[in-house]
């Protein structure tokens, strides 16, 4: 291993790796995101199953008075939300399999765009001629819909998902506060360095699945300053020493090319043809400027006249 993971089993994918460790901190805390009693007893178990790695989900063995049962939680943030049930119930077969189990599963869609019609909460299987031959069950929990106030008031572990939740105002306006508050509780709940690269490395993460990577490294590492470092993020170092921070680099010309364009929509009107193709030819450095002048300018054209 480089370092990243430790022990973790992994598809190579150093995000999954993150938000993985995020659920394994403290199982237990996730209980009411998942509609679990309080004092549920919950412990991890080996997603390595009939030679297939769950990649970013954690299974878990969870025990009531009567019997136990297997829980399968799936973290989805990216465009693949239509394939979403087909993969549950294929995972719950092979975890079953695996663990001698009845398993339920839980998909927690991180952002809207991971939303898909097909997700209902049931998947069916039916043949050519209409017949139902399967029909599985799923939960489905969409952090965009819990507030803010919701999440930051959770269990420590949940608390990085604050960023990804519904917002009183606007993102923009509510954002430093959020992570502001996210730093002290993780600077006074967390139980040792070790944590706190978990639960810093995994809030950069999701705040940057939502907002621009440039957004989320300013806010982080600013609320973070007196804790630790960026560099002392292993998801952040990964990406520096693999030359893979280039990927989040060409994101923030595009995050704050959509910042111009909303805020833009709201003061001056919807964008023509010809605003949108001058703000997908400027560079990061150019939208910086258009973007400090969106509240000075009076129109689109104001905005983006040349030399302003």
């Amino acid at each position: 291993m480089d370092g990243m993971a430790g022990d973790e089993k992994t598809s190579g994918k150093p995000y999954d790796i993150s938000l993985k460790n995020l659920l394994s901190i403290k199982p237990d805390e996730w209980s009411a995101l998942f509609d679990l009693p309080g004092n549920t007893l919950i412990t991890e178990l080996d997603t390595d199953i009939s030679g297939v790695t769950l990649v970013a989900d954690r299974l878990y063995r969870v025990e009531t008075e009567d019997a136990a049962y297997g829980l399968h939680v799936e973290l989805e943030s990216g465009h693949t939300g239509s394939e979403l049930p087909r993969r549950l119930h294929e995972y719950s077969v092979l975890a079953q399999m695996r663990h001698k189990l009845l398993f339920r599963s839980v998909a927690v869609l991180l952002t809207k765009g991971a939303n898909s019609p097909q997700i209902t909460g049931l998947y069916e299987q039916r043949l050519p001629d209409g017949t139902l031959v399967d029909t599985f069950h799923y939960d489905v929990v969409r952090v965009y819909n819990i507030p803010t106030e919701e999440l930051l008031s959770a269990g420590l572990s949940v608390v990085p998902l604050a960023p990804l939740g519904a917002f009183k105002v606007k993102p923009e306006a509510e954002l430093p506060y959020i992570i502001e508050r996210m730093a002290a509780r993780f600077k006074s709940e967390a139980t040792d360095e070790d944590e706190l690269r978990k639960l810093w490395g995994a809030s950069w993460l999701l705040v940057s699945t939502r907002h621009s990577p440039e957004l989320a490294e300013r806010l982080v590492r600013g609320a973070m300053k007196s804790m630790l470092t960026m560099e002392d993020l292993p998801l952040y170092s990964y990406l520096t020493k693999k030359g893979q921070a280039k990927g989040l680099a060409e994101g923030q010309a595009k995050g704050v090319r959509q910042t111009v364009l909303t805020l833009g929509a709201t003061r001056y009107g919807e964008p023509s043809g010809e605003v949108r193709a001058t703000l997908e030819s400027s560079d990061y450095d150019r939208l910086q400027q258009i973007a400090a002048r969106l509240f000075a300018a009076q129109s689109w054209d104001e905005l983006l006249a040349p030399g302003a």
